[in-house]
Protein backbone atom coordinates (compact mmCIF):
# COMPACT_ATOMS: atom_id res chain seq x y z
CA UNK A 1 0.00 0.00 0.00
CA UNK A 2 1.33 3.47 -1.14
CA UNK A 3 1.52 5.98 1.05
CA UNK A 4 0.44 9.88 0.27
CA UNK A 5 2.54 12.23 0.59
CA UNK A 6 0.07 14.82 1.97
CA UNK A 7 1.02 17.47 3.95
CA UNK A 8 0.94 16.25 7.30
CA UNK A 9 1.98 12.35 6.61
CA UNK A 10 5.01 12.39 5.02
CA UNK A 11 7.36 14.39 6.74
CA UNK A 12 11.15 15.05 7.45
CA UNK A 13 10.71 16.98 10.33
CA UNK A 14 7.66 16.31 12.44
CA UNK A 15 6.42 19.26 13.55
CA UNK A 16 6.33 20.83 10.05
CA UNK A 17 3.19 18.79 9.92
CA UNK A 18 1.45 20.90 12.95
CA UNK A 19 2.44 23.80 10.94
CA UNK A 20 0.25 22.84 7.81
CA UNK A 21 -2.68 22.08 9.86
CA UNK A 22 -3.34 25.39 11.04
CA UNK A 23 -1.77 27.61 7.76
CA UNK A 24 0.91 29.24 9.21
CA UNK A 25 3.53 30.89 7.35
CA UNK A 26 7.21 29.57 8.06
CA UNK A 27 9.85 32.39 7.75
CA UNK A 28 13.13 33.18 9.11
CA UNK A 29 13.59 35.01 12.05
CA UNK A 30 13.91 38.73 11.37
CA UNK A 31 15.15 41.83 13.06
CA UNK A 32 14.82 41.56 17.07
CA UNK A 33 13.54 44.53 17.60
CA UNK A 34 9.65 45.45 16.49
CA UNK A 35 9.25 47.86 13.48
CA UNK A 36 7.96 50.75 15.42
CA UNK A 37 6.69 52.55 12.62
CA UNK A 38 3.83 50.46 12.28
CA UNK A 39 3.39 50.95 16.09
CA UNK A 40 1.54 54.32 15.33
CA UNK A 41 -1.25 52.55 14.62
CA UNK A 42 -4.11 53.66 17.50
CA UNK A 43 -5.29 49.47 17.31
CA UNK A 44 -1.87 48.50 17.68
CA UNK A 45 -1.13 50.56 20.34
CA UNK A 46 -3.79 49.59 22.16
CA UNK A 47 -3.16 45.97 21.93
CA UNK A 48 0.12 47.14 22.80
CA UNK A 49 -0.94 48.41 26.18
CA UNK A 50 -3.30 45.51 27.06
CA UNK A 51 -0.39 43.15 26.56
CA UNK A 52 2.16 45.27 28.74
CA UNK A 53 -0.64 45.01 31.61
CA UNK A 54 -0.22 41.55 31.35
CA UNK A 55 -3.85 40.49 29.99
CA UNK A 56 -2.90 37.16 27.79
CA UNK A 57 -5.04 37.61 25.05
CA UNK A 58 -3.41 40.98 23.78
CA UNK A 59 -0.42 38.79 24.75
CA UNK A 60 -1.17 35.98 22.09
CA UNK A 61 -2.69 38.79 19.73
CA UNK A 62 0.44 40.47 19.32
CA UNK A 63 2.66 37.71 19.13
CA UNK A 64 0.45 36.53 16.33
CA UNK A 65 0.71 40.13 14.52
CA UNK A 66 4.01 39.59 14.38
CA UNK A 67 4.21 36.59 13.55
CA UNK A 68 2.04 36.61 10.27
CA UNK A 69 3.59 40.28 9.68
CA UNK A 70 -0.07 41.58 9.68
CA UNK A 71 -0.48 45.28 11.39
CA UNK A 72 3.52 45.26 12.39
CA UNK A 73 6.64 44.22 10.76
CA UNK A 74 6.92 40.32 10.59
CA UNK A 75 9.29 39.73 13.32
CA UNK A 76 9.52 35.95 14.64
CA UNK A 77 11.75 36.74 17.83
CA UNK A 78 9.08 39.62 18.79
CA UNK A 79 6.30 36.73 18.20
CA UNK A 80 8.10 34.70 20.38
CA UNK A 81 8.65 36.88 23.08
CA UNK A 82 4.81 37.82 23.36
CA UNK A 83 3.86 33.85 23.23
CA UNK A 84 6.18 33.31 26.07
CA UNK A 85 4.21 36.07 28.02
CA UNK A 86 0.50 34.94 26.69
CA UNK A 87 1.92 31.21 27.13
CA UNK A 88 3.18 31.62 30.65
CA UNK A 89 -0.18 32.88 31.70
CA UNK A 90 -2.11 29.67 30.22
CA UNK A 91 -2.98 31.11 27.11
CA UNK A 92 -3.56 27.76 25.10
CA UNK A 93 -3.45 29.19 21.80
CA UNK A 94 -0.32 30.68 22.50
CA UNK A 95 1.02 27.59 24.21
CA UNK A 96 0.49 26.13 21.08
CA UNK A 97 1.96 28.26 18.92
CA UNK A 98 4.88 28.72 20.73
CA UNK A 99 5.76 25.14 20.43
CA UNK A 100 5.67 25.46 17.14
CA UNK A 101 8.02 28.20 17.06
CA UNK A 102 10.12 26.01 19.06
CA UNK A 103 9.57 23.30 16.98
CA UNK A 104 11.04 24.92 13.58
CA UNK A 105 13.24 27.12 15.24
CA UNK A 106 11.61 30.46 14.48
CA UNK A 107 12.74 33.26 16.51
CA UNK A 108 14.59 30.87 19.03
CA UNK A 109 16.56 27.85 18.43
CA UNK A 110 15.06 24.36 17.96
CA UNK A 111 14.45 22.46 20.69
CA UNK A 112 11.89 19.80 19.96
CA UNK A 113 11.63 18.86 24.09
CA UNK A 114 10.67 22.63 25.11
CA UNK A 115 8.16 22.31 21.17
CA UNK A 116 6.93 19.38 23.05
CA UNK A 117 6.35 20.60 26.35
CA UNK A 118 4.58 23.82 25.09
CA UNK A 119 2.13 22.04 22.83
CA UNK A 120 1.41 19.95 25.55
CA UNK A 121 0.27 22.28 28.01
CA UNK A 122 -1.73 23.78 25.33
CA UNK A 123 -3.24 20.16 24.18
CA UNK A 124 -3.98 19.79 28.29
CA UNK A 125 -5.97 22.84 27.84
CA UNK A 126 -8.24 20.93 25.40
CA UNK A 127 -6.52 22.92 22.09
CA UNK A 128 -7.50 20.06 19.22
CA UNK A 129 -4.82 20.98 17.16
CA UNK A 130 -1.98 20.79 19.74
CA UNK A 131 -3.67 17.40 21.02
CA UNK A 132 -3.14 15.81 17.61
CA UNK A 133 0.39 17.55 17.83
CA UNK A 134 1.52 15.99 21.05
CA UNK A 135 -0.06 11.97 19.26
CA UNK A 136 1.88 13.05 16.03
CA UNK A 137 5.06 13.45 18.56
CA UNK A 138 4.71 10.75 20.21
CA UNK A 139 4.18 8.54 16.89
CA UNK A 140 7.51 9.60 15.93
CA UNK A 141 9.53 10.20 18.80
CA UNK A 142 10.26 13.58 18.45
CA UNK A 143 10.43 15.93 21.58
CA UNK A 144 8.99 12.81 23.73
CA UNK A 145 9.79 8.91 24.04
CA UNK A 146 8.33 7.23 21.40
CA UNK A 147 4.65 5.52 22.41
CA UNK A 148 2.13 4.53 19.98
CA UNK A 149 -0.74 4.12 23.08
CA UNK A 150 -0.46 7.86 23.66
CA UNK A 151 0.13 8.88 20.40
CA UNK A 152 -3.62 7.05 20.02
CA UNK A 153 -4.85 8.58 23.28
CA UNK A 154 -3.84 12.05 22.15
CA UNK A 155 -5.52 11.40 18.39
CA UNK A 156 -8.50 10.30 20.22
CA UNK A 157 -8.65 13.49 21.82
CA UNK A 158 -8.51 15.85 18.82
CA UNK A 159 -10.57 13.22 16.38
CA UNK A 160 -13.21 13.21 18.78
CA UNK A 161 -13.45 17.41 18.63
CA UNK A 162 -13.98 17.13 15.02
CA UNK A 163 -10.02 17.54 13.62
CA UNK A 164 -9.50 16.02 10.29
CA UNK A 165 -6.20 14.83 10.79
CA UNK A 166 -6.67 13.57 13.83
CA UNK A 167 -9.53 11.48 12.40
CA UNK A 168 -7.30 9.90 9.72
CA UNK A 169 -4.31 9.05 11.83
CA UNK A 170 -6.70 7.69 13.92
CA UNK A 171 -8.24 5.62 11.31
CA UNK A 172 -4.44 4.85 10.34
CA UNK A 173 -4.01 3.36 13.53
CA UNK A 174 -6.45 0.86 13.35
CA UNK A 175 -6.04 -0.02 10.01
CA UNK A 176 -2.67 -0.98 10.91
CA UNK A 177 -3.14 -2.45 15.00
CA UNK A 178 -0.46 0.51 16.07
CA UNK A 179 -1.16 0.71 19.72
CA UNK A 180 -4.93 -0.94 19.71
CA UNK A 181 -6.09 -4.07 18.34
CA UNK A 182 -6.79 -4.02 14.62
CA UNK A 183 -9.95 -3.01 13.70
CA UNK A 184 -10.83 -2.08 9.94
CA UNK A 185 -14.62 -1.55 11.13
CA UNK A 186 -13.44 1.87 13.44
CA UNK A 187 -11.19 2.36 10.66
CA UNK A 188 -13.53 2.92 8.15
CA UNK A 189 -15.55 4.72 10.61
CA UNK A 190 -13.05 7.50 11.22
CA UNK A 191 -11.90 7.86 7.67
CA UNK A 192 -15.32 8.70 7.14
CA UNK A 193 -15.10 11.04 9.33
CA UNK A 194 -12.31 12.42 7.70
CA UNK A 195 -13.40 12.38 4.72
CA UNK A 196 -17.06 13.91 5.42
CA UNK A 197 -14.61 17.01 5.92
CA UNK A 198 -12.87 16.69 2.86
CA UNK A 199 -9.89 14.75 3.84
CA UNK A 200 -8.02 14.02 0.45
CA UNK A 201 -6.15 10.81 2.11
CA UNK A 202 -9.24 10.33 4.18
CA UNK A 203 -11.65 9.70 0.76
CA UNK A 204 -7.78 7.14 -0.73
CA UNK A 205 -8.12 4.98 2.60
CA UNK A 206 -11.74 4.40 1.80
CA UNK A 207 -11.05 3.27 -1.39
CA UNK A 208 -8.64 1.11 -0.35
CA UNK A 209 -10.94 -0.63 2.15
CA UNK A 210 -13.60 -0.66 -0.24
CA UNK A 211 -11.06 -2.33 -2.74
CA UNK A 212 -10.01 -5.00 -0.46
CA UNK A 213 -13.18 -5.07 1.66
CA UNK A 214 -11.58 -4.65 5.15
CA UNK A 215 -14.52 -3.35 7.33
CA UNK A 216 -17.06 -3.35 4.82
CA UNK A 217 -18.13 -5.66 1.89
CA UNK A 218 -16.11 -5.45 -0.56
CA UNK A 219 -17.38 -3.09 -3.11
CA UNK A 220 -15.06 -2.31 -6.69
CA UNK A 221 -17.70 0.84 -7.44
CA UNK A 222 -17.84 2.32 -4.17
CA UNK A 223 -13.36 2.12 -4.19
CA UNK A 224 -13.62 3.49 -7.59
CA UNK A 225 -15.89 6.23 -6.08
CA UNK A 226 -13.30 7.16 -3.70
CA UNK A 227 -10.45 6.73 -5.62
CA UNK A 228 -12.02 9.10 -7.87
CA UNK A 229 -12.59 11.80 -5.42
CA UNK A 230 -9.53 11.84 -3.79
CA UNK A 231 -7.45 11.70 -7.57
CA UNK A 232 -9.74 14.84 -8.26
CA UNK A 233 -7.77 16.48 -4.95
CA UNK A 234 -4.23 16.15 -6.59
CA UNK A 235 -3.78 12.77 -4.01
CA UNK A 236 -1.01 11.01 -6.40
CA UNK A 237 -1.26 7.23 -5.59
CA UNK A 238 -5.63 7.60 -5.62
CA UNK A 239 -4.95 9.03 -9.42
CA UNK A 240 -3.08 5.90 -10.27
CA UNK A 241 -5.73 3.33 -8.44
CA UNK A 242 -8.68 5.66 -10.42
CA UNK A 243 -6.57 4.79 -13.59
CA UNK A 244 -6.56 1.28 -13.16
CA UNK A 245 -10.07 1.44 -12.63
CA UNK A 246 -10.17 2.76 -16.25
CA UNK A 247 -7.82 0.81 -17.76
CA UNK A 248 -9.33 -2.45 -16.18
CA UNK A 249 -13.13 -1.82 -16.11
CA UNK A 250 -13.02 -2.25 -12.69
CA UNK A 251 -15.69 -0.07 -11.00
CA UNK A 252 -16.28 2.44 -13.89
CA UNK A 253 -16.28 1.47 -17.69
CA UNK A 254 -13.05 1.08 -19.43
CA UNK A 255 -11.68 3.87 -21.15
CA UNK A 256 -8.14 3.92 -22.03
CA UNK A 257 -8.05 7.84 -22.43
CA UNK A 258 -9.10 8.70 -18.89
CA UNK A 259 -6.73 5.95 -17.50
CA UNK A 260 -3.90 7.69 -19.64
CA UNK A 261 -4.24 10.99 -18.28
CA UNK A 262 -5.10 9.58 -14.13
CA UNK A 263 -1.66 7.43 -14.91
CA UNK A 264 0.13 10.63 -16.78
CA UNK A 265 -1.16 12.85 -14.05
CA UNK A 266 0.65 10.52 -11.53
CA UNK A 267 3.51 10.14 -13.00
CA UNK A 268 3.98 13.73 -13.36
CA UNK A 269 2.92 14.72 -10.01
CA UNK A 270 4.82 12.14 -8.00
CA UNK A 271 7.81 12.52 -5.61
CA UNK A 272 8.72 9.39 -5.42
CA UNK A 273 11.34 7.94 -8.02
CA UNK A 274 10.17 4.56 -7.75
CA UNK A 275 6.25 5.51 -8.00
CA UNK A 276 7.13 7.43 -11.02
CA UNK A 277 8.33 4.95 -12.95
CA UNK A 278 5.52 2.68 -11.73
CA UNK A 279 3.30 5.15 -13.04
CA UNK A 280 5.07 5.94 -16.04
CA UNK A 281 5.12 2.15 -17.13
CA UNK A 282 1.62 1.70 -16.77
CA UNK A 283 1.01 4.80 -19.12
CA UNK A 284 3.60 3.64 -21.97
CA UNK A 285 2.28 0.51 -21.82
CA UNK A 286 -1.13 1.45 -22.41
CA UNK A 287 -0.01 3.67 -25.37
CA UNK A 288 0.81 0.89 -27.28
CA UNK A 289 -2.82 -0.24 -27.21
CA UNK A 290 -3.90 3.04 -27.95
CA UNK A 291 -4.56 5.46 -31.37
CA UNK A 292 -2.94 8.18 -32.08
CA UNK A 293 -6.02 10.52 -31.47
CA UNK A 294 -6.92 8.96 -27.94
CA UNK A 295 -3.51 9.83 -26.70
CA UNK A 296 -3.56 13.43 -28.24
CA UNK A 297 -6.72 13.29 -26.36
CA UNK A 298 -5.90 11.88 -22.80
CA UNK A 299 -2.73 14.91 -23.19
CA UNK A 300 -5.47 17.39 -23.62
CA UNK A 301 -7.25 16.40 -20.47
CA UNK A 302 -3.85 16.28 -18.71
CA UNK A 303 -3.78 19.78 -19.62
CA UNK A 304 -6.92 20.68 -18.42
CA UNK A 305 -6.46 18.89 -15.26
CA UNK A 306 -3.71 20.34 -14.49
CA UNK A 307 -4.75 24.45 -15.79
CA UNK A 308 -7.71 23.85 -13.63
CA UNK A 309 -5.76 22.20 -10.65
CA UNK A 310 -3.44 24.96 -10.32
CA UNK A 311 -6.19 28.06 -10.32
CA UNK A 312 -8.03 26.36 -7.73
CA UNK A 313 -4.61 26.29 -5.40
CA UNK A 314 -3.25 30.05 -6.07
Amino acid sequence: MRKSSIRFRVINAVFTAFVCVVGTRSSTAQAQQPNTATLEDEGVKRLLQAARAGEAHAQFELGLMYETGEGVGQDNAEAVKWYQEAGSHGDANAQFRLGLMFAEGRGVERDDTKAASWLRKAAEQGQAEAQYAVGLAYALGRGVAHDESQAYDWYKKAAEQGLPPAQFELGRIYQNGKGVTRNFSEAVHWFGKAADQGEPDAHYQLGVMFHNGEGVTQDETEAATWYGRAAEQGHVAAQFSFGLGFRDGRGVPRNDVEAYMWFDLAARRSLSDSDRATYANARDALVKTMTTDQIAEGQKRVQWWLEGFQRRHR
